[in-house]
């Protein structure tokens, strides 16, 4: 029940704020609203009651919790909103906020970050203690939506900044963040024993959910690869087409 209300209080205060924005858009509306629904579906569907019984229902939970539901926010662009049409109070500290935190957008950090959540996380120990104690679990959830929406900041770069990486930067932190999804779902396929005793002695189940994290964890970023490369390819041209432009009315 607190979650719902957290999510309808802040699908409410981005509308609001949308409203107020001058010029805001429809598209990251859309973005940021789907985010919200499919972390909803993640986390109150009955989805998360199968998650606790199939490890391969959780594994798809934590497909959408790092490689779904964070770009969507990313893209959104809540932090540009709340600047334009925001409380006008709470605009300063939040761009104080941003400035300060600015060293955390660093690609190799985010993707260390992202790397050390994911695979520590799945770690029998961890793992198995997560399931027993409920604060550790939510902990979990918090764990991976945190790594995650660093990790796509970076990679999406929506709002164009002067220490936002190259293009060629980003598309290789999506191809890096390939491995510690392999890493994970191996670790699941290969073993003849069940790695989670938390899910009783269900192997085949254990195999379907290492697949669902290797291969449709791949198969999602390989997508997220190829749009980052279209989009670079795009904005390239627009500044060819700017500068083409200039030189055109400076003659």
């Amino acid at each position: 029940m607190a979650l719902a209300l957290i999510l309808a209080a802040t699908a409410t205060a981005y509308l609001v704020a949308a409203r107020r924005a001058p010029g805001w858009r429809a598209a990251p509306t859309i973005a940021f609203l789907a985010g919200l629904a499919l972390l909803a579906a993640a986390l109150l569907s009955p989805l998360h009651g199968e998650s606790e019984r199939l490890l391969s229902a959780h594994m798809v939970q934590h497909l959408l919790l790092t490689l779904i539901v964070p770009p969507l926010l990313v893209l959104g662009r809540p932090a540009a909103l709340m600047l334009r049409g925001g409380p006008e109070p709470a605009r300063r500290p939040l761009a104080s906020l941003l400035r300060r935190a600015a060293p955390l957008g660093h690609p190799a950090l985010a993707l260390g970050v992202f790397a050390t959540v994911l695979v520590g996380t799945h770690a029998p120990a961890f793992y198995d203690a997560a399931l027993r104690h409920g604060a550790l679990h939510d902990l979990e959830h918090l764990l991976y939506l945190g790594a995650a929406l660093l990790f796509w900041q970076v990679v999406l770069a929506p709002a164009p900044h002067p220490r936002a990486a190259s293009p060629v930067v980003r598309m290789l932190l999506v191809v890096a963040a390939m491995l510690p999804m392999a890493v994970v779902g191996v670790g699941l396929l290969i073993p003849d024993h069940v790695v989670y005793p938390a899910y009783g002695h269900d192997l085949a189940d254990q195999r379907r959910g290492g697949s669902i994290m290797w291969l449709w964890g791949t198969l999602v970023l390989a997508v997220a690869l190829l749009a980052a490369g279209w989009w670079a390819v795009v904005r390239e041209h627009r500044r060819q087409l700017a500068v083409e432009r200039a030189l055109g009315g400076a003659s």
